[in-house]
This record gives structure tokens, sequence and C-alpha cells, in this order.
């Protein structure tokens, strides 16, 4: 599956078909809402030259966003990076100077299948949902949804 428009297809295909609520994002890719988080499902051509190439689907859940820089926040994301079984915790900062911290994974897609993409997307979802929480409650910031 390595053309980009035949791995979009069944990527949407396959969410639609394993989520709720299911939309598209202004970028081209989709998003739903897992309780107080919410994942984004990308896709990108690794060789857009090529077209047999690499295609790659990123799942992402910015969990809370609007942090306040500090050496508490970067040791959390450091000793808690590799703590989930898909995916990993990131930190990113944002343009007024605030900081976003979220959990993502991608997956090569040229050999994707329903399944693989399903659990991907709800064990960052679920995951997503628990950290919110925990990130909040101890660094501020603000969640997508609040319950």
């Amino acid at each position: 599956m390595g053309n980009i428009a035949l791995v979009k297809d069944r990527v949407q295909e396959w969410l639609a078909a394993d989520f709720n609520s299911v939309t598209l994002t202004q970028q081209g890719g989709y998003t739903m809402q897992f309780g107080s988080s919410r994942v984004f499902v990308d896709i990108e051509d690794l060789r857009p030259e090529d077209p047999e190439g690499l295609v790659m689907v990123r799942v992402t859940a910015p969990c809370v966003f609007k942090l306040k820089e500090s050496p508490e926040l970067y040791k959390y994301v450091a000793l808690h990076s590799d703590d989930y079984r898909f995916g990993h915790m990131y930190i990113s900062a944002a343009a007024d100077g605030t900081f976003t911290v979220g959990l993502t994974h991608q997956i090569l897609a040229n050999y994707l299948d329903q399944d693989e993409l399903k659990y991907a997307v709800a064990f960052v979802g679920g995951a997503a949902d628990e950290v919110d929480d925990v990130l909040q409650k101890e660094f501020g910031g603000e969640r997508f949804h609040e319950d």
C-alpha cells in the first residue's frame, strides 16, 4: 500500500468503521474525540518523488497545551516519554511561548492493516485521555475537552 491516495482512502474507511465521529482536519487528516483528549491521524508521503514510495501514518494526541515552561515539566516528560505501549510523550513550543505535551506514534503504512491502525489509535487515545488529567493536575494548562 505505497500510494498515498490509496493509503488515505483506506485509512478514512477504516477509521470511519472503527470509531465514532471521525472528522476531517483542515490539513487533510482525520480527528476524533477520546474523552477529554483528541486524536489526530495524519498521512505523510516519505518519498513523494517515488510513486511506489514510503507512506507514514502519524497518530498524535496533544494532551495538555498552554503549559508554562519549567524544569519540572521537562523532567516529567523525560522520565515518562516511553511509558506507553504505543507512542511516546513529546513536548513542543507554541508560538505564544507556552508548551504542549502530548503522545505520538508513527506507523509505516505500506503494509498497514485495519487492526493495526485501530489499536494504535485506541491505545494513543486511551492513554492521552488518562495522561491529560495527570498533567493538568500537576502543571495546569488546558485540555481539548473538559469532561
